[in-house]
């Protein structure tokens, strides 16, 4: 112990390095108090101006139905739309993954979705009829073409767009939607 106290005062700059280190780590310090806090205001913003996704309602055609959804986006900054994957809920059949609480499975559908701007529009639209309209802005209308009937089964429809993604599950039974009682939504985390 002796040898250090005398190192130290024989030695100036040990003091000098020790007083730096010191400061080093009451700078890291608010740095890092300042660091979490704009995590957490920028976090806070973009939950706020995140994408809103939400079924309107179900047209039953001949052989297929289409969905209509609608697309809200209260930011400045203008979304584009990039691709929408639909899945339908189905039970598992099998039994030791009910045992674990497994009771059901997402199986990926096969369907036709274009942007539209004429609501009414229920014929399959292509890319080259309706490119302009991935361009979000404030509302967009996207319309979802399944082939078969409609069922009661709940449905999720992933929609991702240029900085965001949103899910939606529900059940599309309904030719109406009504305002919904409750809302909830999770963040996840990256």
């Amino acid at each position: 112990m002796k040898e250090i106290e005398e190192y130290i005062t024989n030695n100036p700059f040990t003091f000098i390095n020790i007083l730096i280190a010191l400061l080093s780590l009451v700078t890291l310090y608010f740095n890092f108090r300042i660091l979490k806090r704009t995590y957490l205001i920028n976090r806070g913003v973009n939950r706020r101006n995140s994408l809103e996704f939400k079924h309107i309602e179900t047209k039953q055609l001949k052989d297929s139905y289409v969905v209509k959804l609608v697309v809200f986006n209260p930011s400045s900054q203008v979304q584009i739309l990039q691709s929408l994957e639909v899945y339908k809920k189905t039970p598992l059949k099998n039994f030791f993954l009910q045992l674990i609480g497994k009771t059901h499975n997402w199986q990926p559908i096969r369907t036709i979705w274009w942007p539209t701007e004429d609501e009414d529009q229920l014929e399959i639209r292509y890319f080259s009829d309706e490119f302009r309209n991935l361009y979000v802005e404030g509302i967009k209308v996207l319309m979802v073409s399944i082939e078969g009937f409609i069922d009661r089964t709940q449905y999720k429809f992933h929609l991702k767009v240029s900085h965001d993604e949103q899910v939606l599950i529900t059940t599309i039974n309904g030719s109406n939607t009504q305002f919904s009682h409750s809302f909830h939504r999770t963040y996840y985390e990256k």
